[in-house]
């Protein structure tokens, strides 16, 4: 166990928020490039698409990753690789999803053709990237943070081509190699991070017998994550295009903020599972204050560049503000949060996880859809709220300070 230790704190989660940071910032390139050439029409069906990509590949996220985590250490080499493989094929299903329902949320909210092509490329790009992210879960679970952090280099490279794309041929050519860069990114899925072990060959885990099992972490992410990515998505159904591109945009400058908990939360996962209860509550305490005192720090200073920000990225600071101000306002509160869906998972309560996130995502859709023809910042509003409701859930859930044990101890 120590050893174990030593491995982790050698691996600094420098490497993997550097490499998560470039992939978030190959995006933005995309947004400013896009806000510099594109008509502000094509602009907000672009700010669209690439929401509503990102939200189905969150969201049809499966969750074997988290499961393979928990599993890890009681497993065999060749009990891994069993729950790897299938757990690929199931991913490989959800990259179908995301390819497939990324154009058809798309043409309902922009009651348009025009823009089918693009929304249908950018979501085979998300689906591989979504299977990518999954192939890389052996290096975290053996806390190799540094080959961890190559995928993440990886898409950002693929982003980067995307982004020549779009200036050299505008939309089609952002279409045409967001294709193209899927194929090298799928493929690297396959053949990056694949456990081989001699003793696991011709063994099968099939789906039938993984589904019950991993369904808690999929429909934990699934609910834990609707709260956050749907509301972009909802607004350019329920209310307008530009309300989304300006809820969308705002979001996605404060959300490259979230690498920090979660690269935190992914180095020192396997720790947490690893440590007994009273030293797990010990290191998550550390964590916690950690997190949000960095939260809070960087929600400042978000907000003290917003005049800047958001004109680069094509949203007039007089329309944005309210709403940037309140998503910089969610950062401090979701670097706890990070956390204490960490703890959740390595104390084994997975299933209050899921129940917390299913209460939350059941208020939001109602809310956002009420207050969604009131524009982007009322949404933005709702997202606060949802995530301060979501942190008094997870300390229940979680028992952060051993508050039952030490009761029962008693």
């Amino acid at each position: 166990m120590s050893s174990l230790f030593a491995q982790i704190r050698r691996s600094s989660s420098l490497g993997v928020v550097s490499a998560s940071l470039a992939a978030r910032v190959a995006t933005l390139l995309i947004l400013a490039g896009a806000a510099a050439m594109l008509d502000q029409s094509a602009y907000n069906a672009l700010v669209y698409v690439l929401a509503v990509s990102s939200a189905a590949q969150v969201l049809l996220d499966p969750g074997t990753a988290n499961l393979i985590i928990v599993r890890w250490p009681e497993l065999s080499p060749g009990g891994r690789w069993e729950l790897w493989r299938s757990g690929f094929r199931l991913q490989l299903l959800a990259c179908v999803g995301v390819a497939v329902s990324t154009p058809i949320v798309v043409g309902a909210a922009l009651g348009s053709r025009t823009y089918l092509g693009l929304a249908a490329a950018v979501g085979i790009l998300a689906g591989a990237e979504g299977l990518l992210r999954y192939a890389r879960v052996t290096w975290q679970a053996e806390a190799r943070f540094r080959s961890f952090a190559l995928a993440d280099a990886a898409i950002a490279v693929g982003r980067v081509v995307a982004l020549g794309g779009l200036l050299l041929g505008g939309i089609t050519g952002l279409s045409v190699t967001c294709v193209v860069v899927a194929v090298p990114v799928g493929l690297a899925a396959w053949f990056l991070a694949r456990p081989r072990h001699r003793d696991a060959v011709g063994s099968r885990l099939t789906l039938r017998a993984l589904v019950p099992e991993v369904w808690p972490y999929g429909a934990s992410t699934f609910f834990s994550s609707f709260y956050s990515q749907m509301p972009a998505v909802l607004l350019g159904l329920a209310g307008t295009i530009q309300a989304a591109a300006v809820y969308s945009v705002a979001s996605r400058l404060t959300q490259p903020t979230e690498l920090v908990p979660g690269a935190i939360a992914s180095v020192y996962l396997p720790r947490l599972v690893a440590l007994g209860e009273v030293a797990r509550t010990k290191v998550f305490r550390e964590q916690l204050g950690r997190a949000v005192t960095a939260g809070g720090v960087i929600a400042a200073g978000l907000a003290v560049l917003s005049p800047v920000l958001l004109p680069l990225f094509g949203i007039p600071f007089s329309e944005g503000w309210p709403t940037f101000l309140l998503l910089a306002a969610v950062v401090p509160v979701k670097f706890g949060n990070y956390q204490l869906v960490a703890l959740a998972i390595a104390q084994g309560r997975i299933r209050g996880r899921l129940v917390s996130s299913v209460v939350i995502a059941g208020a939001s859709v109602p809310l956002v859809l009420v207050v969604a023809s009131r524009g982007a910042g009322a949404v933005a509003l709702v997202t606060l709220g949802c995530e301060l409701c979501l942190a008094l859930l997870l300390t229940r859930v979680s028992d952060p300070f051993l508050r039952r044990r030490l009761v029962e101890a008693g």
